[in-house]
């Protein structure tokens, strides 16, 4: 995740500011979870999958 984040800050616009929505899985927030200066991570609520747009892609999976 912090590579991620580096990588994201990285194509930010010279004095721009992001925000960077995250699901709460573990991974994405590590107490040790280095958030550049110019990224701000907004947490989406918990157990809410209409609020997460990644979610929405599993109806058009196949059952297997």
């Amino acid at each position: 995740m912090g590579l991620h984040l580096l990588e994201f800050s990285a194509r930010v616009t010279p004095g721009k500011h992001c925000v960077r929505l995250i699901a709460r899985a573990g991974w994405h927030l590590s107490k040790h979870l280095v958030v550049p200066s110019d990224v701000t991570i907004v947490k989406l609520l918990a157990k809410c999958p209409e609020l997460n747009p990644v979610e929405n892609s599993w109806q058009f999976m196949p059952d297997s």
